[in-house]
Formats: C-alpha cells, sequence, structure tokens
C-alpha cells in the first residue's frame, strides 16, 4: 500500500512499483495557460497516462497551433508549413 504523490488516495504497489493500482492521473495544468489550449493540454496528459502517445502528441500539437494563432499566426494554414513566396 501506497499514498498516491498527485491526489494523496491510497494506492496498491504491485513487484516493487512496476504496477501501480489504481494507475496514476495526470497532475493538473498550469492555471495561467489560456482555454482552449488548457483543455487539449489536459486530454494530451491523460492520453499520455493511458500510454495513448500517438493521442497525446496529436493534442500537444493542438494546443500548439491554438497558442501559434492567438499569437498572430495565419488560420488556416497547417502547423510547420513554409508560406510561398
Amino acid at each position: 500500500m501506497g499514498k498516491c504523490n498527485a491526489c494523496m488516495e491510497p494506492v496498491l504497489v504491485v513487484a516493487d512499483g512496476f504496477r501501480i493500482l489504481p494507475p496514476p492521473q495526470p497532475g493538473p495544468v498550469d492555471a495561467a495557460i489560456p482555454e482552449p489550449m488548457q483543455s487539449d493540454l489536459r486530454e494530451a496528459k491523460k492520453c499520455l497516462a493511458v500510454s495513448a502517445s500517438n493521442a497525446a502528441v496529436v493534442m500537444a500539437r493542438r494546443a500548439l497551433q491554438v497558442a501559434a494563432v492567438q499569437l498572430g499566426a495565419p488560420q488556416g494554414e497547417k502547423l510547420g508549413t513554409k508560406s510561398s513566396g
């Protein structure tokens, strides 16, 4: 038996820490990050918590694209593409 560092609830540690039941949940996203980036980052952290790394990358990229648009990047262009000109 142990205590979760994030939620302080009891957990069962199996096989010298190789498995924890229930699985650890992700920590909170910094409140200074504006919406909708915050919700995208929360979802990315949830994906990582269940080993869905491809989904986590997609959500993190989506949060980055929202940040770029909020900072003045042209909407409609894909992240990482160069404009012709």
